[in-house]
């Protein structure tokens, strides 16, 4: 029979970790309580919006587009090799960085930029929710002021735009629940019809394949995230492979280059035992030819001038790259 001392730190372990579990459980339930709060969070103002603002002059442009390329980084959209036409807008024309407040979930940034005021206030959804979820905006926005003052909206981008923007602000839109290279073609497409009539005023192009990228492909530390920055920035297929993955894989080449032709270069062995004919001979086998020749009288003059000619080749081939070579090297060398 077990004495009470041997039961009693049994009891405690299961009392412990039946604590845990229905802390584990409380903590789960109330985090999705919470979740479901911030999803059904209405402004103050939901019922109550504040009268629309007025005409504030004439038009300083015939037609003004909005190009929101989601997802990309600053530091991204600052690198000229990689968005060229972007950085040619921002030294010819004005330009400045905004700062969102946390947490920066895609729609709460869209209600944003296109109202002028924070979720809390502008009504628009607390954080990302389900397309069905989607409320619409019920405070005043950019799309609905232009339609008052007579102007014509379109709207070419992800479906979440479908749900956001009061749709009888919009003349016409095109929506799309793609978010890759082919979903923008689709969305850019749209846009050209509208941007070539000049029947809209004011259109947004939403452009998500850097977010994709983000989200599927590996993030900032992977090519595809440059490539579909450029691809975003307007750069053709060759010019993405010249900017952007070539100097990725240069390093690589270039090592690969000067090992490759080292190799050959010096090779031995296997012409040694293949060949036939003198004439086809390569260096290194003349030159060991020319040591011991018949009567020991071996020419050196000829064989340092042999050598000299068998380490030129390599010697500039590796002046040329070496700066690709040693990079090659060391990309793979770093531990952690």
């Amino acid at each position: 029979m077990r004495s009470a001392a041997a039961v009693s730190p049994n009891r405690a372990v299961l009392a412990a970790a039946i604590a845990c579990v229905l802390a584990a459980a409380g903590g789960t339930v109330w985090a999705a309580r919470l979740m479901e709060s911030l999803g059904a969070y209405r402004s103050p103002l939901h019922a109550t919006a504040p009268e629309s603002g007025g005409a504030t002059g004439t038009p300083l442009a015939r037609r003004v587009v909005i190009v929101l390329v989601d997802g990309l980084r600053e530091d991204t959209a600052r690198r000229a090799e990689v968005m060229p036409f972007l950085d040619e807008l921002r030294r010819s024309g004005a330009w400045a960085t905004m700062h969102s407040r946390p947490p920066s979930y895609s729609a709460p940034s869209y209600t944003t930029l296109f109202t002028g005021a924070w979720p809390d206030i502008s009504d628009g959804p607390a954080l990302n929710v389900d397309y069905e979820q989607i409320p619409a905006w019920t405070q005043d926005d950019l799309f609905s002021a232009a339609h008052r003052a007579g102007l014509r909206t379109a709207v070419s981008g992800y479906y979440w735009f479908e749900r956001l923007i009061p749709q009888a602000s919009v003349d016409v839109g095109f929506y799309t629940a793609g978010e890759d290279h082919a979903a923008d073609r689709t969305v850019v497409d749209a846009a050209l019809q509208w941007l070539r009539t000049g029947d809209a005023h004011l259109v947004l192009v939403h452009l998500d394949q850097v977010d994709y990228a983000g989200h599927h492909e590996g993030g900032p530390r992977d090519p595809r995230w440059d490539q579909a920055a450029g691809r975003v920035d307007g750069c053709s297929e060759l010019r993405l492979w010249w900017e952007v993955a070539l100097p990725i894989v240069r390093p690589m080449i270039g090592a690969y280059t000067l090992l490759s032709f080292m190799g050959t270069w010096n090779s031995f062995l296997w012409p040694q035992i293949i060949l036939q004919d003198e004439r086809k001979y390569t260096l290194p086998i003349g030159l060991a030819n020319m040591i011991g020749l018949p009567g020991y009288d071996t020419s050196y003059g000829t064989l340092m001038a042999g050598t000299l000619l068998s380490i030129l080749p390599v010697a500039i081939l590796f002046f040329v790259l070496q700066r690709d070579f040693i990079s090659g090297l060391a990309s793979g060398a770093v531990k952690g």
